[in-house]
């Protein structure tokens, strides 16, 4: 069996559907390393299918497949051995859980045709336990459960080693028995999150908030989110002259949306709320043009925080970050920002007024010194470096 390889790393990633998603892997070309990336034609988001973004400047070679199937678990990339075959990688990247029919299969063809090393990357983070499943999920989840751990079993002997995005999924799949596990961070583009001073008085006038203090939430309207929780705060807050930056949402989207859109009216922020619709590329703007930017994330029964990437996106924008003590928040923030008590509202609203009137209690860094962190060691440089670094040490 030849050992002669074609190119370098194979990155299959349903992620890179959306252009921005590609960057690590343009900074593995700009490394040195020969890429190509497999992505889905197009992918479906509730009942909207949406077609991948088109190749765009230096961007690795792509290579569109038909996505087959919706559910993680079991879907697949249609002719994808074909592609192995053709590239003939040393290294295969799959954005794709080690439990899944993906990975098993696309390993179990690499070790019999080219002896390609397959790595997975995983945001994991809940144990992998019969009794945590159901625990979660109840009864339910017990076949689904028995599903996981055989593919998991199979896998994880196939694979070379594996990537996770928080410190739990790196203890969780130790583990388990997979010796080779890096942990990495989900990089930010650079060259949309930095500080940008002309950015941040341009965004404000457009705002009309020149004179106003800013508190910035970027994300999901949903529950786990915890905007309840900072609503809640900001209610007691009414003395000061601040205004609420939020992501524009359908308060007719789910029940969680109408609740927050009522408890906007209800404790009288209406006057108080501005709403914005970043895009990827421009979501960098309105980050610069807040004060502080607050992620009041809960625990819920089958979910908490994986990663977060609000966190470095602002902190690389020389941001505050207040954050619930979370998931991997903690992990993320890394003294760098301000932590409170999970679902704690007072925690919250202290942490707030601290800001709001300009004390420092807790800060230890400057906005410039945040972005300096955030630059040196969560963007997608250091995630395509990592990522290098690991493979070829195997």
């Amino acid at each position: 069996m030849s050992n002669s390889y074609s190119i370098d790393v194979l990155a299959i990633s349903p992620a890179c559907h959306t252009a921005i998603n590609r960057k690590v892997y343009s900074d593995m070309l700009s490394a040195g390393s020969s890429v190509v990336l497999v992505v889905p034609t197009e992918m479906r988001f509730g009942s909207k299918i949406v077609k991948a973004d088109m190749p765009r400047d230096g961007d690795p070679e792509v290579n569109y497949l038909k996505l087959i199937g919706s559910n993680a678990r079991i879907n697949f990339f249609a002719g994808i051995f074909r592609v192995i075959k053709k590239y003939n990688p040393k290294y295969i990247v799959i954005d794709s859980d080690p439990a899944s029919i993906m990975v098993l299969q696309i390993a179990i063809f690499s070790r019999i045709v080219n002896r390609a090393n397959v790595f997975c990357i995983s945001y994991e983070n809940l144990p992998l336990t019969l009794f945590s499943s159901y625990t979660r999920r109840g009864f339910r989840s017990v076949i689904p459960f028995i599903y996981k751990r055989i593919i998991l079993a199979l896998s994880k002997k196939m694979i070379s080693g594996m990537f996770v995005v928080n410190d739990d999924g790196y203890q969780i799949f130790k583990s388990e028995g997979v010796n080779n596990v890096c942990r990495i961070p989900l990089g930010f583009d650079s060259n949309y999150f930095k500080i940008d001073n002309e950015s941040r008085i341009d965004t404000r006038k457009h705002l009309g908030v020149e004179n106003k203090f800013v508190i910035g939430y970027f994300g999901r309207i949903s529950h786990e989110k915890g905007v309840h929780i900072l609503l809640a705060a900001l209610s007691r807050l009414l003395e000061y002259d601040w205004i609420l930056l939020i992501d524009e949402f359908d308060r007719y989207h789910n029940s969680y949306a109408k609740t927050i859109y009522d408890q906007i009216d209800n404790e009288g922020l209406s006057d108080r709320v501005i709403y914005s619709s970043p895009s990827h590329n421009n979501i960098g703007k309105f980050m610069n043009a807040v004060d502080v930017v607050v992620m009041p994330s809960i625990t819920t029964p089958v979910w908490i925080e994986q990663y977060g990437r609000v966190a470095p996106e602002a902190m690389a924008c020389g941001k505050i970050v207040i954050a619930s003590n979370t998931g991997a928040l903690p992990m993320l923030l890394n003294g760098h920002g301000l932590l409170f008590d999970e679902g704690n509202i007072n925690d919250l609203t202290n942490k707030l007024t601290d800001i709001i009137v300009g004390s420092d209690r807790g800060l230890l860094f400057s906005p410039q010194e945040i972005s300096d962190y955030a630059h040196k060691s969560l963007n997608t440089v250091k995630q395509a470096k990592s990522m290098l670094t690991f493979m070829g040490g195997i």
